[in-house]
């Protein structure tokens, strides 16, 4: 249980904590855009979870809340990874981390997509209409950060030997 606590906010400070960029404007773009994107995916999730539709009298309330904390942590590790590959110089990693970033968001987005089909089909409550919206547009918002932070960092660098002088 602490090993998780730790893990939580592991990955909380590895996305959120300031970073300069060391005046390299791509890194900075890319911290930016995968900040941005952690903050909306996870804002996405939280309206996720009331499209789930748990009982608040269910007696396995606290295991079920304790299993969709696990599934936020794990689904906001990818995007600490891109964070920290970035902060060490090592792009690919940075890279796969986006890449790996990117499912979450858009399999929470496809999940309010289908609700709100759901909905129109009169196969699901109508109240869920608010929050499905939420989510799909704040996870569809996520999964394009992330997507022009994967365009940043695949950017080709600059070599010096490309550098011409007027």
């Amino acid at each position: 249980m602490i090993m998780f606590f730790g893990w939580m906010i592991a990955v909380a400070l590895a996305i959120w904590w300031p970073r300069s960029g060391d005046g390299n404007k791509a890194r900075v773009r890319a911290y930016t855009l995968l900040q941005r994107a952690a903050s909306l995916h996870v804002l996405g999730f939280l309206l996720w979870i009331l499209l789930l539709g748990i009982d608040p009298n269910d007696p396995y309330l606290l295991l079920i809340l304790f299993v969709v904390s696990i599934l936020g942590v794990i689904s906001l590790t990818p995007f600490a990874v891109s964070m920290l590959g970035l902060d060490v110089g090592a792009r690919w990693v940075g890279i796969a981390g986006t890449t790996l970033s990117v499912f979450f968001p858009t399999g929470v987005a496809c999940y309010a997509l289908l609700t709100l089909v759901g909905i129109y089909a009169g196969a699901a409550a109508l109240w869920l209409i608010a929050p499905a919206l939420g989510t799909l547009l704040l996870s569809g918002a996520a999964a394009w950060q992330l997507m022009e932070a994967y365009a940043v960092m695949r950017a080709p660098r600059a070599r010096p030997s490309d550098h011409v002088d007027p």
